[in-house]
């Protein structure tokens, strides 16, 4: 069983014989067809990150809009006190006139109350 091989011929385990041509073939089938998934494999890849990419995006679109509102609302609390502080402020005002004009009136009477007195006494 010891034949000479070909400088083109392979045996197998079988004695069947391949052409190098063949081989050469069958290799550059394997090799397109590794092309072919490699291609499908970086597209998938590139949906996904696609996919992955406009999802944080939607996520951080979505946070900054919540940012936003809580900011308008914080605002309008801010602006509401103002107001408050500004209504206040002016009642107090408004309250301190009155308790100068009583203090005012009270010492007349007082004064008033005296000098009352002291012809009464006389």
């Amino acid at each position: 069983m010891n034949k000479k091989l070909k400088p083109r011929e392979l045996y197998t385990g079988a004695d069947e014989r391949i052409s190098l041509e063949e081989i050469r073939k069958q290799h550059k089938e394997i090799l397109e067809k590794i092309g072919r998934v490699q291609l499908k494999t970086s597209k998938v890849l590139q949906d996904q990150e696609k996919d992955i990419i406009k999802f944080y995006n939607d996520k951080i679109n979505g946070l900054t809009q919540q940012f936003k509102e809580e900011n308008l609302r914080q605002q309008k609390r801010h602006a509401d006190f103002r107001k408050k502080e500004e209504n206040l402020l002016s009642e107090l005002e408004w309250i301190k006139g009155i308790a100068h004009k009583i203090d005012k009136e009270n010492f007349y009477l007082v004064k008033r109350h005296m000098e009352l007195k002291v012809e009464y006494e006389t």
